[in-house]
């Protein structure tokens, strides 16, 4: 699963300031998500010193969803495992102090942190390979580059074997889908790329109605949760 650990940014910090994120106001989370181009953001604590133990405590945000029930991770559960290094991190500037070292235990609660989306992800997207079917969705426009962005994500989709354009207008896109799982699986697995699925009056397409061999009744929609950067 794609997760960005992204350098400390002054818009994020003015609206989410640590002691504020303690009890995070679900604006704030849609505000940063967005920002970032992000489906979802991880809200994670890590309490304790280095005699008595750390204690790690993670909750998942997903715009539209709300906050997750906390997880409580101990450091006797952390899981060492790699993580990419920050391209941008800047020496301090002439004449400032360096910060002092990071505790070991805070990159592992990183870890730990990844290990346990991407172990939730797993659990929740796990299907059937033999339960195939097709759903059509619309797909709103402003451009053409938005379609080529929602497909483009949509190719990093395991469980969406087949991407079928059926019909194209200015405005919107009819897109059948050929998926394994269900639309529960399905709607987690978008969500993974950054992609909303989201349901809709079961109304006939203005694209449907430009192609009559298309399906004319759609109950989904696909947008991106962000802008394509």
């Amino acid at each position: 699963m794609p997760v960005a650990l992204v350098p400390p940014d002054p818009a994020d910090q003015n609206e989410l300031p640590a002691k504020a994120a303690l009890t995070p106001d679900a604006t704030a989370l849609a505000h940063i998500a967005a920002r970032h181009g992000a489906g979802q953001v991880i809200v994670a604590r890590l309490e304790g010193d280095a005699t008595k133990g750390y204690q790690l405590t993670l909750s998942t945000f997903v715009p539209g969803e709300g906050l997750s029930p906390a997880e409580t991770v101990p450091q006797s559960a952390f899981v060492p495992r790699p993580l990419p290094t920050a391209a941008d991190t800047q020496a301090p500037a002439a004449g400032v102090a360096a910060p002092p070292p990071l505790p070991a235990a805070l990159g592992l609660a990183v870890a730990t942190v990844v290990d346990r989306v991407e172990e939730g992800w797993k659990r929740r997207v796990v299907v059937d390979a033999h339960q195939s079917g097709q759903v059509a969705v619309r797909v709103p426009l402003t451009d053409l580059t938005t379609l080529v962005e929602v497909r483009r994500r949509l190719a990093g989709v395991p469980m969406v074997t087949q991407v079928d354009t059926s019909a194209l207008k200015t405005t919107e896109a009819l897109l059948t889908l050929t998926v394994l799982g269900d639309v529960g699986h399905l709607r987690t697995a978008l969500a993974q790329r950054d992609l909303m699925l989201s349901e809709v009056d079961a109304a006939p397409s203005p694209a449907a109605a430009a192609a009559p061999t298309a399906q004319t009744e759609v109950h989904y929609q696909i947008s991106l949760a962000s802008a394509p950067s």
